[in-house]
């Protein structure tokens, strides 16, 4: 017989709060059979798929792409083209994160680099009067 686990179990196995499991399960990312006294009972495959969440998420996936994700695993007909798919598509939205990132730390390290962060008042500080500049442009 299969080894169920109760959310509480599943959750200190996971490192994982039981209101996050209940989220889970309440987002169709997990599912639970309930024992004749109502309680949630988990299987072994449910804490493999939770296993399967929690890397997806640490490779910055969504729940709406992981959940997409867990389809694919659970479709015969889909392929590695399919799952390659997504994985290139977040590898882009990274990608433009980082360029945005970038750019934010050009912009700052300029804005930075022009105030001398002297005792004058703020009236003078040119980190200051680039902010209230209204072109983020004259930042650059």
């Amino acid at each position: 017989m299969e080894k169920l686990y109760t959310i509480g179990q599943l959750a200190k196995a996971s490192d994982t709060s039981a209101d996050t499991l209940r989220y889970y399960e309440q987002q169709s990312l997990i599912s639970s059979q309930r024992s004749d006294n109502g309680y949630r009972q988990f299987s072994q495959a449910m804490v493999e798929q939770l296993h399967f969440i929690q890397q997806a998420k640490t490779l910055g996936f969504s729940l709406a792409e992981i959940k997409t994700l867990l389809s694919l695993k659970n479709n015969q007909d889909a392929t590695c083209q399919n799952v390659k798919a997504l994985a290139q598509q977040k590898l882009q939205v990274i990608e433009e994160k980082i360029a945005d990132l970038q750019n934010i730390h050009r912009m700052l390290s300029n804005v930075n680099d022009q105030c001398e962060g002297g005792a004058d008042s703020v009236d003078h500080c040119n980190i200051m009067k680039s902010l209230e500049q209204q072109n983020s442009s004259s930042l650059q």
